[in-house]
């Protein structure tokens, strides 16, 4: 709310030059500080909006939590849905076959095709852990030290433990120590 308090108080300011005379330093300064005002208080107006965002996302994966409805991903792809406690389902979907390319790309040295093919991944699966996992492979086997380490943080931190992802720690502590 205060926000748009301030971006409506920056707007009529804005009308307020036009009974500034046309002459002068002062006219000038106020613009730009105008400008100013209103370019930060809509960097803070669009930050608010994505955390806004965020909260009602975490309440809705909040509330299918205690429902005991959950939706993640193995290791390879296949999709593990839990609709109510006791009730769990797998299905392969499309994702298997990006885990075969993935697989096929790394151990065959294509680490940019591998790169692309994760990133896109990424977009379109982003609570998938593997898809990170190996484009950090692919970034260190590229000598991108620094974004490998990114990525194999993200999926330490995100695994919660899941055995699948164990080589991270090897991963990362090979990276660090070069």
């Amino acid at each position: 709310m205060l926000i748009i308090i301030l971006l409506i108080l920056s707007m009529l300011s804005l009308i307020a030059v036009r009974f500034i005379p046309r002459e002068g330093k002062f006219r000038n300064f106020w613009l730009v500080c105008c400008t100013i005002n209103i370019i930060i208080v809509g960097f803070f107006a669009f930050r608010t909006y994505q955390g806004t965002l965020k909260l009602e996302k975490l309440e809705y994966s909040t509330k299918r939590l205690k429902a005991g409805v959950s939706t993640t991903y193995e290791f390879n792809g296949a999709r593990r849905e839990t609709t109510k406690p006791g009730n769990i389902s797998l299905h392969l979907g499309p994702e298997v076959e990006v885990f075969r390319k993935m697989k096929e790309f790394e151990s065959q040295g294509r680490y940019t095709e591998l790169i692309a093919l994760c990133k896109e991944q990424i977009e379109k699966t982003p609570e998938w852990l593997t898809p990170y996992f190996y484009l950090g492979l692919a970034f260190a086997n590229l000598g991108n030290k620094e974004s490998a380490i990114e990525m194999f943080e993200y999926v330490k931190e995100n695994a919660f433990g899941d055995t699948a992802y164990s080589e991270v720690n090897y991963f990362l502590e090979r990276l660090r120590k070069e």
